[in-house]
């Protein structure tokens, strides 16, 4: 289960500015981690002027879909450099994870019951906020690996149940995305 506590553990554990860093050398220019959640920001560090707009942090469904690629294709040496030796455990370990995701009311909310569905089919991670639902996915079909990365914001519905119309929206999506790709279903 994402979780926020678990999130700052790691934050405290790893440090923003270490985060921050690998997060750079993954390449991704529209990434950053600014702060734990339900937090103040740190004392003597200035905040970008964006923070108040965007919280925690801020990126883009482009850069996750990047990001998922890259973990999917165990890609995360820093461009130019190669694979550090703890690269494929970390992939695996990171896969597994988001394999058994708790949270699966939007990407694989209507593909858990096409054919072929397997708990090693979908790959996601979600995020919310009361305007915002995002959810990126690494799905398995038949005619290969799908990587989708929806994000909503500005919504109207603040509600957090099941038919909440940001994650109704991306589930819808990526199940017409899917049926497009691979009618034949998600592979074995």
């Amino acid at each position: 289960m994402s979780d926020n506590t678990a999130t700052n553990q790691v934050i405290d554990h790893l440090g923003l500015e270490n985060i921050d860093g690998r997060i750079a050398k993954l390449g991704l220019k529209d990434t950053y981690l600014y702060k734990k959640i339900f937090t103040p920001s740190p004392a003597g560090i200035v905040m970008p002027a964006d923070q108040k707009k965007f919280g925690l942090g801020k990126t883009t469904a482009r850069e996750m879909a990047g990001l998922m690629t890259k973990i999917v294709r165990c890609e995360l040496a820093e461009p130019g450099s190669s694979a550090r030796s703890d690269d494929a455990a970390l992939c695996d370990v990171a896969l597994k994870m988001l394999h058994v995701q708790f949270y699966r009311s939007a990407i694989p909310r209507y593909l858990d019951g096409m054919p072929g569905v397997t708990s090693n089919s979908i790959a996601n991670k979600t995020g919310s906020l009361d305007a915002v639902r995002n959810d990126v996915a690494a799905i398995s079909t038949k005619n290969g690996m799908v990587i989708i990365s929806s994000f909503t914001f500005n919504n109207k519905d603040h509600s957090w149940g099941g038919e909440q119309e940001g994650e109704l929206t991306i589930a819808k999506l990526a199940r017409a995305i899917i049926q497009s790709w691979s009618p034949e279903g998600l592979a074995v």
